[in-house]
């Protein structure tokens, strides 16, 4: 194989015309890279180096001097050494250590005994891949930043060969639910290859850019459905003729193409095993490279049964076994079932939870290659009653020509084109823990940036001191599932009963993930507050992604919230008795009232948090008994 082409022939010393610098617009998919310029007053897919539209976002590092080799030239590369073929770096860029999905990506990787590994031994709180090395001399270990940093550069590469001038800034897509760290390791990727990151822009908002790019939109809400190889993203955008305006995000980092190849790859697997041939044996390194070869002809099925309603094949499994295996249309909507309904649950609950009609919306856009699975557009279909989604961008390519337009509004290149106004949204829900764990969130993911939310919070305990503010970021009502952010206390305050010590409390929350927490005690004026740079963060998401889990933790932290909730208010009116009963009036009754509250404790404090009812009926019972005594004639 020739050596890669250089963008820069000339020899030292040799005299060189001053070229111009273009900002491009790219979008850094899970397993397809595009680019695209706006010149001429239209959006251009950018062609790569080896004349191809999209550029498949892997990188292979050959073991002899682990120089890295992007796209499909890697994958050619790699059948000897798949280990060292390192794809699918977008799940992983941002996340840290403790990660449950880089823990289940490293435990399946390891059992499959082929394909790249994730580890995370090294010192540091982010995984990273270890590369096989006959070099002694080489470093064998890559981060999941520093592969998307490969790819950029190949595609800075490729954009300054076809349009024959200097790259150097770019608006780069992501999913909209990324969190900050996945953001923040995104543009320190594409930084370190020389390209200065104008904006990230979300992908259904540039999807949406592209679609309503030339057209008269007035009051216009869409639906954007972008599901790619890797990731599904859900957003309601509403659209006018100078604004873009993202109404509710909803997503899934582990649902995409790469899913559907796993569930055929699976299937033809089984089939082979079937004949009683040892290829599939992942111990022996013949069945390592069969398999990672199967891999590869999964995604060919996949791509032609969204033509056909059966693709059938030949595999050829060596030693004159060849078998023929015959996938229909059917059987694979048969076996791909869950991720249909995991495709039609995150819109569901994308309109539901920001009350969102399917009547108001006015237009279903699809994006992303996996639309492309015609199952996909009958369940949009029929879930909106009838009416078709629109599927006339190319799902490939949408993204970069919408992060290209938006390019040129940044870059005052629009030349009478439509002007508007971008605003996205939180990607994930921010509070505070209270007491039990419980999570009190001021800003819900999906609020449109900049936010500024103000609660009144409280203190718990009789002539409390101090508080500690513990700041968390997740959707869960259970603390221990979220992240803790940061926190501050304010101590040395005045005495008073549970409930009485109150405190204002905002979170502010900006375009660029500056997050700001002030807290300040109403009386006295006592604060303190925090900064947060959102990006500096690790991401460790310990959701699971599945539509029973899902179903299941939306009730357990329904009863979570509404049993610990009642708790507080309950432990509020008992330490509010405990502080009255001090007082001389009640000198009498002091010891009555407190057998009542510990009796009543006795029997709450046990009860797991599924039992509200319980507690409701014993809350009751105690307010009786205690109003009782109060009411009771005083003894003398």
């Amino acid at each position: 194989m020739g050596k890669p082409i250089m963008i820069d022939s000339q020899p030292d010393g040799a005299s060189k015309e001053p070229r111009d610098k273009i900002a491009i617009g790219i979008d850094l998919g899970t397993t397809f890279t595009a680019a695209a310029v706006f010149r001429n007053n239209n959006p251009e897919i950018i062609i790569n180096k080896e004349g191809n539209r999209l550029t498949l976002s892997a990188v292979f590092y050959p073991p002899e001097n682990l120089s890295p080799i992007v796209g499909e030239l890697g994958e050619d590369r790699s059948t000897k050494c798949p280990n060292n073929f390192i794809y699918d770096t977008k799940r992983i860029i941002g996340r840290s250590n403790d990660d449950v999905y880089v823990n289940n990506f490293i435990s399946k990787e390891k059992a499959r005994k082929f394909g790249m590994q994730l580890c995370k031994e090294f010192p540091g709180n982010s995984p990273y891949i270890k590369l096989v090395s006959t070099n002694k001399d080489s470093k064998n270990i890559v981060t999941p930043e520093q592969v998307s940093a490969e790819i950029l550069k190949y595609i800075k590469e490729s954009a300054e060969i076809y349009l024959g001038s200097d790259v150097t800034e770019a608006v780069i897509s992501i999913p909209a639910y990324f969190s900050y760290p996945q953001r923040e390791a995104t543009k320190r990727a594409a930084e370190s290859v020389g390209l200065t990151v104008l904006k990230l822009i979300t992908e259904p908002v540039a999807a949406a850019i592209h679609y309503t790019h030339g057209k008269i939109v007035n009051d216009t809400r869409l639906l954007v459905v972008d599901l790619g190889g890797g990731t599904l993203d859900v957003s309601v955008i509403k659209c006018t003729k100078d604004k873009f305006e993202v109404l509710a995000v909803e997503g899934d980092m582990f649902l995409g193409g790469r899913d559907f190849d796993e569930i055929i790859f699976e299937y033809l697997r089984q089939q082979i095993a079937r004949f009683g041939t040892s290829i599939t044996d992942p111990n022996t390194s013949r069945g390592q490279r069969f398999l990672y070869r199967l891999k590869k002809i999964a995604v060919k099925y996949k791509k032609y049964l969204s033509l056909k309603h059966e693709y059938s094949m030949d595999i050829d499994c060596g030693a004159d076994e060849v078998y023929e295996i015959a996938l229909s249309r059917v059987k694979f909507e048969e076996l791909s079932r869950e991720l249909f309904d995991r495709v039609i649950n995150k819109i569901r609950k994308c309109l539901e939870i920001n009350n969102i009609s399917k009547e108001s919306i006015d237009k279903v856009v699809l994006t992303g290659g996996s639309t492309r699975i015609p199952k996909i557009y009958e369940e949009l279909t029929k879930l909106f009653n009838g009416k078709k989604p629109y599927a006339d961008l190319n799902p490939d390519e949408a993204v970069a020509l919408g992060a290209s337009i938006h390019v040129a509004l940044l870059k005052n290149n629009l030349q009478q084109l439509e002007t508007y106004q971008l605003r996205e949204v939180a990607p994930h829900s921010l509070g505070i823990l209270a007491k039990y764990d419980l999570m009190v969130t001021f800003i819900q993911k999906g609020t449109v940036l900049p936010a500024y939310v103000k609660q009144v919070m409280e203190t718990s305990e009789n002539d409390q001191q101090s508080v500690v503010f513990n700041i968390y970021e997740g959707e869960r009502k259970h603390c221990i599932h979220n992240k803790k952010i940061g926190e501050f206390i304010i101590a040395d305050l005045p005495s008073g009963k549970a409930g009485e010590i109150e405190f204002e409390v905002f979170f502010i929350l900006d375009e660029n993930g500056l997050l700001q927490v002030k807290a300040s005690e109403i009386k006295t004026k006592k604060s303190n507050n925090l900064k947060i740079k959102m990006e500096n963060l690790s991401l460790c998401d310990n959701s699971i992604h599945s539509l029973e889990y899902e179903s299941l933790i939306d009730e357990t932290d329904r009863q979570y919230e509404e049993f610990y909730r009642l708790r507080l208010l309950i432990d509020t009116y008992c330490s509010r008795i405990i502080y009255d009963v001090e007082q001389p009036f009640y000198k009498t009754k002091k010891d009555v009232l407190i057998k009542k509250i510990d009796k009543f404790k006795k029997v709450c404090e046990p009860l797991p948090f599924k039992e509200i009812d319980i507690l409701r009926a014993e809350y009751e019972k105690l307010q009786r008994r205690i109003n009782d005594t109060l009411n009771s004639k005083l003894e003398d």
